[in-house]
């Protein structure tokens, strides 16, 4: 899929990504694992500044500034696709217990993350969030080469919303 949605972007004859390099793809999906959002994000390195793409029926493209020194370009010859991630995913689902939710969403972000497990180490992985309607969240590392699950964390997105007595979430 991914080499699909770049050889769609080529054709497009985008001139601004001829000095640009990918660093990140964004994909959202239903819960058949049917996409329904394609983004490729790339980088300017002389101007400081990304270019989104947006591959659904027609391509759009929004440019904005980044500033952050450690935008590292993705290797785009993986082994573990987007539509791979299905299988991988359903079996972490089981092992969670959540498999009796209904799967909402599922975001799948193919980045480059810094792991903090004594030593530095960059590596690039498949950032996988499913959303339950329970208001369960699954979130997964997933190495793109050979689809090992490298984390797993299980929450509940209401870990994510601080609640103060009196005061409704986002409140003032």
């Amino acid at each position: 899929m991914l080499k699909e949605i770049l050889e769609k972007v080529k054709k497009a004859n985008i001139e601004e990504i001829k000095e640009a390099f990918l660093f990140s793809a964004f994909f959202i999906l239903n819960g058949n694992f049917e996409i329904e959002t394609k983004q490729l994000d790339f980088y300017l390195p002389k101007e400081k500044e990304t270019i989104t793409i947006t591959v659904n029926e027609k391509i759009t493209k929004r440019r904005e500034p980044f500033e952050d020194e450690e935008v590292k370009e993705i290797n785009q010859d993986i082994n573990i696709d987007v539509e791979e991630l299905k299988k991988i995913v359903l079996k972490e689902i089981k092992k969670f217990k959540l498999q009796a939710y209904e799967l909402n969403k599922v975001i799948a972000i193919l980045q480059n993350v810094k792991f903090k497990n004594g030593i530095k180490q960059t590596k690039q992985i498949w950032n996988v969030i499913c959303l339950f309607s329970s208001f369960q969240m699954l979130r997964l590392y997933i190495d793109c080469l050979d689809g090992k699950v490298l984390k797993e964390e299980k929450h509940s997105i209401f870990d994510f919303v601080k609640m103060e007595k009196g005061k409704a979430a986002g409140g003032t």
